[in-house]
């Protein structure tokens, strides 16, 4: 009797996932950006395509879709070829847009280690 229950458990669980991500992909059929799946974002398509990963992320931008957001488990990723959007990171509102010197980190780095 608990085998079955068990059983039961599991099967219904299988399908609520199964269902989960149905629904999440029926949802994404007309998007622009890249394909995403639960828990794992756009990591699998990207790790995927990661031997031509700067053509595979052009390739999403055209007239009407200038933006394209990138989902991996730890961020959102966004790249964008608009000149007003470009204008507002860098320009406009330059203090509230995190940024990071990777060469300063790696020179700190290397002064650490020396």
């Amino acid at each position: 009797m608990a085998g079955a229950l068990v059983l039961q458990g599991i099967i219904l669980l299988a399908a609520a996932v199964t269902a989960w991500i149905f629904v999440h992909r029926l949802r994404q059929r007309n998007g622009k950006d890249p394909k995403t799946w639960p828990l794992l974002g756009s990591q699998l398509e990207t790790a995927l395509n990661f031997h031509r990963l700067h053509d595979w992320i052009f390739s999403f931008f055209r007239d009407d879709h200038r933006t394209v957001k990138l989902c991996i488990p730890s961020e959102n990723l966004f790249f964008t070829v608009d000149p007003m959007n470009v204008e507002h990171i860098l320009k406009a509102n330059f203090r509230n847009y995190p940024k990071v010197m990777a060469s300063s980190i790696q020179m700190e780095c290397m002064e650490k280690a020396s």
